[in-house]
């Protein structure tokens, strides 16, 4: 039997293509060819090449097989691939037929420093606005972006807009995307969009390419809380307890908060529950008989959910027991039970923020509500950090009396 393997270039560059021929007098059964050498491997390759394959002579004694290859961008040197044929599909030495041909690969596409430069048209931006984003690169591959972040996701975004894609840079090295950020009616306060840049579609954070940037995203001006109308329900997506529970519920006991406590906060209107300069809106939630204090930063009049721990006042008002039921003199969540009767009113919307001072001179916070029909008053004893020691209601002549005799008999008309 006769085996002669001729590929149409003995040298080549990579990024280009070669055929070889096979001619055998052995046109009786399947013949194996194989492409190897040192350092020789699928990446020299382009997409549909491959190192192993099979054919058998037709009439006329040949078969051929193609390769391109692949421009890899690695800096190797000279390569040469070796052309093998075998008889046997294992492809062990002892199978080879003919001899072994050599094409010598010129390292043609070499190393390359690729750069990748995410730029924003602004790196802060209200809800209602339109962000595009420039990406300047020398790849031309295929590159897929994505945004992301706390509390970012679909709902956020206007009809149109996504929070991944692709896209290749043109000739002049760059490409654009755009989005256009949703006025959702909701009090998100401060968030952050991510946006990254990945060489696969998975967008692992293997792949990711470039530094992430970041865009601060703020509420519509229309929702920043000194625009916010006393009385009007807002949502309040990301609203945590001191202890991170959002919305106040324990995940492992009660699960997460239902849709309807998301978005049944009523504003109440500004206070500075704790005395230390800075103000906080509050709300009322009938759904969860829970209420809000959000600081207020006096720059943007937005607040940060984050600050939900100690020594911060961005959360849900803790609970607390009535000082006369942890005395005895109270049964536990009876009609006298004030903390029942607090949580009742908020159930029920039932409470009007009124103002807030310290009365009697101990150096803790007033909050004073009225119920609705002005049949009684409210008095919320804070803690320093903003949180809820206790509370008490008092009638008309109970309150009047309470801060006359403190000096504050003008109070009087403000909460009455």
């Amino acid at each position: 039997m006769t085996y002669s393997i001729t590929p149409s270039v003995t040298t080549i560059n990579e990024g280009e293509s070669f055929t070889t021929t096979v001619i055998t007098s052995d046109s009786s059964r399947n013949l194996y060819w194989a492409l190897s050498g040192t350092g020789i491997n699928s990446s020299d390759l382009a997409s549909g090449s491959y190192l192993n394959g099979y054919d058998y002579a037709g009439d006329d004694s040949t078969f051929t097989f193609s390769h391109t290859l692949a421009n890899d961008q690695s800096t190797e040197g000279l390569e040469v691939i070796e052309i093998k044929l075998f008889s046997d599909y294992s492809k062990r030495n002892h199978f080879q037929v003919g001899e072994t041909i050599y094409v010598s690969v010129n390292d043609t596409s070499k190393d390359v420093n690729y750069s990748y430069s995410i730029l924003p048209s602004q790196l802060s931006i209200n809800e209602g606005d339109t962000l595009t984003t420039e990406v300047q690169t020398n790849d031309s591959e295929t590159l897929y972006w994505s945004i992301s972040g706390s509390g970012i996701d679909h709902s956020d975004l206007a009809s149109g807009s996504y929070l991944s894609g692709y896209d290749a840079a043109g000739d002049d090295g760059t490409f654009t995307f755009s989005h256009s950020f949703k006025n959702d009616l909701s009090i998100e306060g401060h968030e952050t969009i991510d946006i990254k840049l990945f060489t696969d579609w998975l967008r692992r954070d293997q792949d990711q390419v470039g530094e992430t940037v970041s865009v601060k995203l703020f509420d519509s001006p229309i929702n920043s809380i000194n625009n916010l109308e006393v009385k009007t329900v807002y949502s309040m997506d990301e609203i945590k307890d001191y202890d991170g529970n959002l919305h106040g519920y324990l995940r492992e006991v009660t699960g997460e908060a239902p849709t309807t406590v998301k978005s049944a906060y009523k504003y109440q209107g500004k206070l500075d529950v704790n005395n230390d300069g800075i103000t906080e809106a509050i709300f009322t939630n009938k759904e969860s008989s829970r209420w809000v204090t959000a600081s207020i930063d006096p720059i943007t009049g937005a607040f940060d959910y984050s600050k939900h721990g100690a020594g911060e006042t961005t959360r849900i008002v803790g609970i607390y027991q009535d000082p006369l039921v942890t005395a005895g003199l109270v049964e536990k969540d009876s009609p006298h039970d004030g903390s029942r009767t607090f949580s009742n009113d908020l159930k029920l919307d039932n409470l009007i923020l009124k103002t807030v001072g310290d009365y009697d001179g101990d150096g803790f916070q007033e909050v004073y509500w009225s119920k609705v029909d002005n049949t009684a008053y409210l008095r919320a004893v804070m803690h320093a950090d903003g949180n809820i020691q206790y509370a008490n209601y008092q009638n008309l002549t109970q309150m009047t009396d309470y801060l006359t005799s403190h000096g504050f008999a003008d109070t009087v008309a403000l909460i009455a």
